[in-house]
């Protein structure tokens, strides 16, 4: 019965606030994260009211709490198929029972059911981006005792309280600061350190610590430059990995400031991967073949590419990858290095004649 109440208030918060929907969407996007979008069954379900449709724009134009007699419907600009209701109704009810729905929601940290924490992992940001003034006054701190909490433990349910964290941090903004030292805390003692063993640098380590990184930059930016740059070294001691990239690409334009030690850190990355390795050939003659195909090894050089040419290194030379790129990875025998080798060549290519041109 709990589980199934947390479930309907859930999908209630969802309904009643499209703006924090669209951006949440948008940041899980840039993250490459998963997002659980409901059936279009679901829409069904809201409201039949006889007002019409209006923009996200209109409503913003309105007091925050005041009641909207309209469903709102805002289009994701990434996918423009997908749209976002939002409903008066559930609007208003949240509204007037926000205090209560929060307390009860919070009062669930004690079960054991992993369905009913899962779900309050789910629901806490989203309480926290419709009323953030009421949440950050009354309901922040237990939410982020029990979310700190969580994470010192060894449980199923801490890889979600990271990403739980990053987008509390994202609804309440500035007033995640008081919390920061503990998390960067826990973040650090979560990645790998000098001592430790390079078999289990790259294993054990969620990929949702690095989402909570990201979204650590994007709530707060540069309040945490000094804790972000302290972490590259352990971040990049980790190995190659999608979540790292991402997460790199992403401080990098949260926090500029530290792009070129960024760049620095994933170009050594970068060239550890493709530099100091062969890949296997069968079009040109004569050409040694050293690298195993093992997927591990073939996913890893795809990854590397990909990030080579789609990271923005800006004032560094990169014609030795080129050069690198064409001399063995247009001839490998595994068809996505060849094409990633392809893309990769092509793009840094264009981007050295643009240099080149914007000099002259």
């Amino acid at each position: 019965r709990v589980h199934g109440s947390l479930l309907v208030l859930n999908e209630l918060m969802r309904c009643s606030n499209a703006q924090w929907e669209r951006s949440y969407e948008d940041l899980m996007q840039k993250l490459q994260c998963p997002v659980t979008t409901p059936p279009s069954d679901s829409v069904s379900l809201l409201p039949r009211l006889k007002s019409p449709l209006i923009s996200t724009k209109t409503r913003q134009s309105t007091a925050s709490h005041t009641s909207i007699s309209s469903i709102v419907l805002a289009n994701n600009k990434s996918n423009p198929e997908h749209m976002l209701f939002e409903s008066s109704v559930c609007r208003s009810l949240m509204i007037e029972h926000f205090d209560d729905v929060c307390s009860e929601t919070l009062a669930q940290r004690i079960s054991r059911s992993t369905h009913i924490l899962q779900t309050l992992l789910a629901i806490l940001p989203r309480l926290a981006a419709f009323n953030k003034e009421k949440f950050v006054k009354t309901h922040l701190n237990p939410t982020m005792v029990y979310l700190l909490t969580t994470l010192r433990g060894r449980d199923r349910d801490r890889a979600t309280a990271f990403t739980t964290i990053g987008l509390i941090a994202v609804a309440v903004e500035d007033h995640i600061k008081p919390y920061l030292p503990k998390i960067m805390e826990i973040i650090r003692a979560s990645l790998p350190t000098k001592d430790t063993p390079s078999k289990k640098r790259t294993s054990g380590i969620e990929p949702t610590v690095f989402v909570c990184i990201t979204l650590l930059g994007h709530a707060v930016k540069t309040l945490i430059k000094s804790d972000v740059k302290d972490l590259l070294e352990p971040m990049l001691a980790t190995g190659l990995s999608p979540a790292l990239t991402t997460s790199l690409r992403e401080l990098a334009t949260s926090i500029p400031q530290l792009k070129p030690d960024i760049s620095e850190g994933l170009l050594r990355m970068l060239s550890q991967v493709l530099m100091n390795k062969h890949v296997r050939t069968s079009h040109i003659p004569g050409v040694s073949a050293s690298l195993s195909s093992e997927p591990q090894e073939i996913a890893s050089i795809v990854l590397a590419l990909r990030t080579l040419g789609s990271f923005n290194f800006d004032g560094h030379s990169l014609l030795q990858f080129v050069r690198r790129c064409a001399e063995h990875f247009l001839n490998s025998e595994q068809q996505e290095v060849r094409l990633e080798a392809v893309r990769t060549c092509s793009r840094l290519l264009r981007l050295a004649v643009e240099s080149s041109s914007s000099r002259h």
